[in-house]
């Protein structure tokens, strides 16, 4: 097996793996998935609501935050306290949520959980346990994919003239000492 990182941005990461068939990869996806322990709201305490979006719905978004985790300092099944408490006119985002532990935060800061008018308040509490995605989507540490890439060949007695193909499909194909490559 070959590994080969092709880029990162942000959260994301490309890898490039070669020598393993589609069932590993699948596999290797499902682990990632459903093995990897994750920090999410699991428990939440509303003590004041006063917006016009549901106790429920409100708990439900809360509870789909990606929160960052601290491997290292916490074991499956231990909870960090997170408050959160704002008062209208605004707009609460997930920024806004307060954790008791700086290692354990919102992931995206910038999404949009409820909005309050002039005089609406939320005060909640919220606990943050450390699970598994087997267990819940919540604790599904990314969104993780694969595909397989088509592997291409040319002979090159049966093409007159390279540039062509490389007119046709722009940015794919090089032309190489007298060689197409992709």
């Amino acid at each position: 097996m070959d590994v080969k990182k092709l880029a990162e941005k942000g959260n994301s990461v490309q890898l490039l793996v070669k020598g393993v068939d589609a069932t590993f990869m699948n596999g290797v996806r499902r682990a990632i998935m459903n093995s990897v322990p994750v920090f999410a709201v699991e428990d939440v305490r509303i003590y004041e609501n006063s917006s016009v979006m549901f106790d429920e719905m409100l708990a439900h978004r809360l509870g789909m935050l990606p929160l960052k985790t601290d491997l290292k300092a916490y074991k499956a099944g231990e909870k960090v306290i997170m408050m959160l408490e704002k008062e209208g006119p605004a707009t609460v985002y997930s920024r806004d949520v307060q954790s008791t532990d700086p290692k354990v935060e919102v992931v995206d800061k910038h999404i949009p959980l409820v909005k309050l008018a002039k005089g609406q308040k939320v005060k909640i509490e919220m606990d943050a346990v450390m699970g598994f995605g087997k267990e819940h989507v919540k604790w599904q540490p990314g969104i993780v994919g694969y595909s397989q890439l088509a592997k291409v060949s040319f002979d090159m007695k049966h093409i007159d003239n390279p540039n062509k193909l490389l007119d046709a499909a722009p940015g794919q194909f090089e032309l190489k000492a007298g060689k197409l490559t992709v």
